[in-house]
């Protein structure tokens, strides 16, 4: 009995723990950057598909009014969703003032389950296929946000919600220390001209040249 449950206990774990592990490993290595690259890559192909299953709804229309504003609500949401992932700035102005919740990355992830809900709720086969991708997609943009250190760095551990180009000092020196190997390259490429010399002699002002030559 002892032994069996000392064999249980030292038993290997599986296939699909282990491929999650191996995942967790690789996302947390990779570049905040790339990582922000592949979700707006995902979430623009996942737009591609709300434009398909928009279209089922209205092809599959047999007059109900409810099918109809669904399918609406898809193609309007669909705008939204490309719209900011362009991040043209004409509409990036509006989008702060109205749609806030876009610029948090959990905010983003939950738009899509809703998106994909309206899906769902279309009827069709192609918009049932359109909606569990959709709600897989998002489950992938959830993963990434928990494993990606970066995401607490760039707006803390409860809502990672801040731009990553217009980080604070507090935020940067958080992503910093979950990043050692990013601080350290960037101290490498400092060069000793680029930090202050508090001991320095200030240089002289051409008007002072000018006069010492007359």
């Amino acid at each position: 009995g002892a032994g069996a449950g000392a064999g249980a206990s030292g038993e290997k774990p599986g296939a699909l723990s282990r491929c999650c592990s191996a995942c967790s490993k690789s996302v947390k290595k990779m570049d905040i950057k790339k990582i922000l690259w592949i979700m707006r890559i995902s979430n623009l192909m996942n737009v591609v598909l709300f434009g398909c299953a928009a279209a089922s709804g209205f092809l599959s229309w047999e007059g109900s009014i409810v099918q109809l504003f669904l399918a609406c609500y898809v193609c309007f949401f669909a705008f939204l969703l490309c719209a900011f992932e362009l991040r043209t700035n004409l509409w990036s102005k509006y989008f702060e003032k109205l749609f806030g919740f876009m610029y948090s990355f959990w905010g983003r992830a939950l738009f899509l389950c809703f998106i994909g809900s309206l899906c769902l709720a279309l009827g069709h086969w192609v918009t049932w296929l359109v909606g569990i991708l959709t709600v897989i997609n998002a489950c992938f943009n959830c993963f990434l946000i928990c494993q990606h250190p970066g995401f607490k760095a760039m707006g803390g551990e409860q809502q990672p919600s801040a731009d990553p180009g217009k980080l604070d000092i507090p935020a940067v020196a958080a992503y910093l220390k979950a990043h050692p190997t990013v601080a350290a390259q960037a101290v490498s490429n400092t060069t000793f001209e680029d930090r202050p010399q508090p001991n320095a002699p200030a240089a002289p002002s051409r008007s002072s040249n000018s006069s010492t030559t007359a």
